[in-house]
């Protein structure tokens, strides 16, 4: 038996004339094939022409069946590739948002309770009518009921309040002023 006949024939790349004829044949639907696949037009062409490139970087080493079937094969197979690339990388990126997005709340969390264990030390530390004003302003009462509540007057309640604000805004300075601005933002 003749092995010679047994044995499919396979596709080699003769030259360099012969692979721009395969080229240029074949660049076109590939190109339009893996833009169908990956949607961007730039890594369409990017698969395609290193694809092509492949094969002639091996052109001594790698034998071809069927052109055809092996570079639309060749193209599909990269496209996918790139797209789970880009998967892993989107889903990646997501996590890391998360991520960040988890460790910006612990943080904020972190600093609003740093920062209220700031105010609360400034608060023992005011005189007595002033504390009590500002704890029932805190609590959500108008300065008629907290005139009721301590019996004083409205300009008292006001004064207090104003005293106040001065001494937080002092004590807390720019950045932790700015946080009690946002927590307490009706007091000032």
């Amino acid at each position: 038996m003749d092995v010679k006949k047994n044995c499919k024939p396979f596709f080699k790349i003769k030259d360099r004339t012969h692979f721009k004829q395969i080229f240029d044949e074949y660049y076109a639907p590939l190109y339009f094939y893996a833009v169908k696949i990956v949607n961007k037009e730039d890594v369409a062409d990017d698969i395609v022409q290193d694809i092509f490139l492949n094969i002639w970087e091996k052109q001594e080493s790698v034998l071809i069946e069927k052109i055809a079937p092996y570079l639309y094969s060749a193209v599909r197979f990269r496209c996918l590739n790139y797209l789970r690339h880009e998967k892993i990388k989107s889903d990646y990126s997501k996590l890391k948002i998360e991520e960040g997005e988890l460790v910006q709340d612990e943080f904020i969390t972190l600093v609003e309770k740093d920062m209220l264990r700031e105010i609360n030390k400034l608060i023992d530390l005011m005189p007595n009518q002033r504390r009590k004003v500002f704890l029932l302003f805190i609590e959500g009462y108008t300065q008629e009921e907290i005139s009721k509540e301590l019996n004083l007057s409205i300009n008292t309640i006001k004064t207090h309040k104003l005293k106040a604000r001065q001494f937080l805004k002092e004590q807390l300075k720019n950045s932790l002023y700015i946080l009690c601005l946002i927590k307490f933002g009706n007091f000032f």
